[in-house]
């Protein structure tokens, strides 16, 4: 692809995705994968899922330069407000030629003949507006089939029952012979009782049936045939069909006892397939990495996490594990909540009067500007930012109520608290606010956008003593 081995193609794909994609949303197109991948090794991006090298920057602007080049005619065509159809044809064959250059694909001799003919059309009409496109593909490329030309097994076939009746192999297995399977329900369908379907001349539903039952009664006319049902249908015990407990009730008992041995010599093969010699009790995970690789510090929600569930943080730290953000997710909840903490925290650290006139108008601007990254979803972006405009003057209330009492305003400070061990080991944190008051007194603020904890919760932190020091 684009000239390039496949398992260089599928590295810089990774990077890409890793490290431009996951928590991230470019704009539109190649050129925002470029601003993007600028911003990256600018080291302006915050916590991506991969932090990508300088040579890696150089091998993945390579690959969307050479892609840009490839889709180039195709983008051209797509920008016109109508589209010719051998144009687009000739388009997609260009691109197609560029991007799979060095590998070998299956329709190409097709995808040929295709662009061939519709380069033929140029000029006589046949234009569309590039919505829908894909449906206007469908239809223009109506005729045309892919073969799969590579050799296959000639041994093995699966059939339907059509295609069965046609046939006549050296062995033949029925399979899902269970009861409302084969032969299926007579279901006469949401619209017409049986009584009306037969009074409009249709079918009966019973007739389906009847040819499933005249299936079964032509494969069983093959030399060696097996008849195969399964015990249990997802977590339901099922129940042989009618056609097999007719066909044991035809030959005898004798007779199926015969047929149901030399079937149990098919089922025990297939059961030594899973079979394993012996099974190796599994303990329970007890992790005791060594002391150098344990972490150093913790922040101060993670303690709790420590006490609660010591595996996360075994995984964070010792194994390295982080999970990635959907690929292409929208912003949620968490998000707004993160960008509400930052145009509060800006408030503060610009030195902004919530006591002044233009308070709500400087602080509606660090939202604009603070939101202004949320382009892909504009209409909820501009929600989210009326929302906080109610949320913005009841912290200007707030703020007034108090600001006699309050001597100064700190906003997102952070701090770190080393304890008495035989190896260095810190608990770090930072504030959404602390506040000095006029008496000298310190007050913690933290904002949350969501649900406030209930009172119980509010009750069982496991905070013992707060200190501070100034």
């Amino acid at each position: 692809m684009l000239g390039r081995e496949r398992a260089e193609v599928v590295r810089l794909a990774n990077l890409v995705d890793l490290g431009l994609l996951r928590g991230q949303r470019p704009a539109p197109g190649i050129a925002g994968l470029r601003q993007m991948l600028a911003a990256h090794l600018r080291d302006e991006i915050k916590h991506p899922a991969r932090r990508l090298t300088a040579a890696e920057g150089v091998a993945i602007s390579g690959l969307l330069d050479d892609l840009h080049a490839a889709i180039l005619p195709l983008e051209t065509v797509l920008g016109s407000d109508q589209i010719d159809a051998g144009l687009l044809a000739n388009a997609l064959w260009s691109s197609f030629e560029a991007l799979s250059l060095g590998a070998t694909l299956h329709g190409r001799r097709e995808m040929a003949d295709w662009a061939g003919q519709m380069a033929g059309l140029a000029g006589e009409g046949h234009r569309f507006a590039p919505f829908g496109l894909d449906g206007v593909l469908s239809a223009l490329m109506t005729g045309f089939e892919v073969r799969n030309r590579e050799e296959r097994r000639r041994d093995v076939y699966i059939w339907g029952q059509i295609e069965a009746r046609l046939m006549s192999p050296d062995l033949m297995i029925l399979g899902g012979l269970n009861e409302d399977k084969w032969p299926g329900a007579a279901d006469p369908g949401p619209w017409l009782s049986r009584g009306m379907r037969m009074a409009a001349g249709l079918e009966p539903p019973e007739r389906m049936q009847g040819l499933a039952a005249h299936d079964f009664a032509q494969a069983l006319g093959n030399g060696k045939v097996i008849v195969s049902y399964a015990d249990r249908v997802g977590s339901s015990p099922a129940l042989p069909s009618r056609l097999v407990q007719r066909l044991d009730a035809f030959v005898g008992a004798d007779a199926t006892r015969a047929m149901e041995a030399r079937g149990a010599v098919w089922i025990e093969t297939a059961r030594r397939v899973d079979t394993v010699e012996a099974i190796a009790k599994i303990h329970a995970p007890t992790p005791n990495p060594p002391a150098a690789i344990r972490p150093r510090k913790l922040s101060v929600t993670e303690v709790e996490t420590l006490m609660r569930s010591p595996y996360d943080l075994y995984a964070k730290y010792v194994l390295r594990l982080r999970p990635l953000d959907v690929l292409g997710d929208d912003p949620d909840a968490r998000e707004r909540g993160t960008i509400v903490h930052a145009i509060f925290g800006r408030f503060v650290q610009e030195g902004h009067d919530p006591v002044a006139e233009d308070a709500f108008e400087r602080l509606m601007l660090i939202a604009a500007e603070e939101f202004g990254g949320l382009d892909t979803i504009g209409e909820r972006r501009d929600i989210w930012l009326r929302r906080f405009a109610t949320a913005a003057h009841q912290f200007l209330d707030f703020e007034r109520g108090r600001a006699t009492n309050v001597r100064k305003r700190h906003a997102e400070i952070s701090g770190r608290w080393g304890l008495k061990l035989a190896e260095p080991f810190h608990i770090t944190g930072t504030a959404d606010r602390i506040d000095v008051l006029a008496d000298g007194s310190l007050v913690i603020l933290d904002f949350k956008t969501g649900s406030p904890p209930h009172q119980p919760a509010c009750a069982a932190l496991r905070l013992r003593n707060c200190r501070s020091k100034r």
